[in-house]
């Protein structure tokens, strides 16, 4: 039997399978160097039978790894972040979970200042549900306030009238809480399902229109250096990659903001001429006004990109013979190039720093890399542009 990739896809060989191939080996090798047949005592408690039964052991768990990673490259078979990764590709991207939400009453002592999270319970499934203020809010001079909250949980977390009546984290002057109305339930995170689905659907519908399309020609106007754009596709309005998009809308971002009025014109023609008739734009930065084809005028709104300047310390251990002088401008560089190269909404990843910085000739090391003065990356907004400020380097 063939096993690995053929005509017919992957073929994993199970742990059985390897303890047969490898047992059968080792038979035909032996008795090759012998030059006559052997027989071999395969049994548990003995070396030969104990090896070969741990190496198929390890030997089928790689097989199953390697049908796990062709598997994620399917839809109809990828799950979870490998079903997002597939469904990002198309410019689609997966529902995230949504909080539930309800008006509660607050009555206490006129001018109790309530902060913002302070939590409350009730409802859910076991009535204990907790919910959060969403802002600061004083009770007032007939003692009661009103004010909205979230459930702590994302999902559809459920509340029927006069089910929230706990105080979790109480304050002076704050008596009691209710809900005079049921709560707006959320959803829950967009299953795979309905994922593929929403994927396949998009494939069907966006052809030369996909956003990829979209991104490529905004891509080619004049004046504009980086370009991301997003797509809500339900009924909704919903938070997509960070941008509130109205339902059945996309969302573009340029950069930079500088652009010409001919070139801010140039945008707003390209994003009409690659979307589908229904689908709005959104943005407050640019408002452009573009003919269409019967005579019509068609608002086409857009946004620039708001840029992010980071810092960037490194601290480098040095090669003998080597001075700081001999590689400090090299690793400015290197580093200037690498956040001109980040798009809109691209996060800096100190790893692929190191990466950078250790192919420099002379540096031996990366003993600190900082952004912005932590250890840490930067994952920026959809709408943000890093941008390399300081550079210091030292030893």
């Amino acid at each position: 039997m063939s096993y690995g990739l053929t005509d017919e896809g992957y073929i994993a060989p199970r742990a059985a399978d390897f303890l047969a191939i490898v047992r059968d080996g080792y038979i035909e090798r032996a008795s090759l160097a012998l030059g006559q047949a052997i027989v071999v005592d395969w049994d548990a408690d003995v070396f030969l039978g104990t090896i070969t039964a741990l190496m198929a052991d390890q030997l089928g768990d790689l097989a199953e790894a390697g049908q796990a990673v062709y598997d994620a490259v399917d839809p109809s078979n990828a799950t979870g972040l490998q079903l997002d990764n597939l469904a990002l590709i198309v410019g689609v991207s997966r529902i995230p979970a949504t909080f539930s939400t309800t008006t509660m009453t607050i009555t206490g002592t006129a001018g109790t200042i309530i902060t913002e999270g302070r939590l409350v319970e009730g409802g859910g499934e076991d009535g204990h549900a907790r919910w959060a203020l969403t802002e600061d809010v004083t009770i007032e001079i007939g003692g009661t306030v009103d004010v909205l909250v979230q459930a702590e949980e994302a999902g559809e977390i459920t509340a029927i009238a006069g089910a929230i009546d706990t105080i979790v984290t109480p304050v002076d002057g704050w008596t009691s809480v209710t809900n005079a109305a049921d709560a707006d339930a959320g959803s829950p995170r967009e299953s795979d399902a309905d994922l593929r689905k929403r994927r396949q659907q998009s494939l069907q519908t966006s052809g030369s229109r996909s956003l990829n399309a979209l991104r490529a020609n905004l891509l080619e106007v004049d004046g504009v250096e980086a370009a991301i754009v997003v797509q809500n596709d339900i009924s909704v309005t919903a938070i997509v990659e960070g941008i509130s998009c109205t339902p059945h809308s996309i969302a573009v971002v340029v950069h930079p903001a500088s652009l010409t009025d001919a070139q801010k014109k140039a945008v707003a023609r390209v994003i009409y001429d690659h979307i589908a008739g229904g689908i709005a734009t959104n943005g407050t930065g640019v408002t452009s006004t573009i003919t269409d084809t019967a005579g019509f005028p068609q608002v086409i709104r857009y946004d620039f990109a708001t840029t992010l300047p980071v810092t960037v310390d490194v601290v480098v251990e040095l090669a003998p013979g080597f001075d700081l002088t001999d590689v400090e401008d090299v690793i400015k560089d290197a580093i200037t190039d690498y956040f001109l190269a980040l798009s809109v909404g691209d996060a800096a990843r100190r790893l692929q720093l190191y990466a950078l910085i250790a192919t420099v000739e002379g540096v031996d090391a990366v003993t600190t890399l900082d952004l912005n003065g932590f250890d840490l990356d930067i994952d920026p907004a959809a709408t943000v542009l890093l941008v390399a400020s300081t550079v210091t380097v030292t030893e």
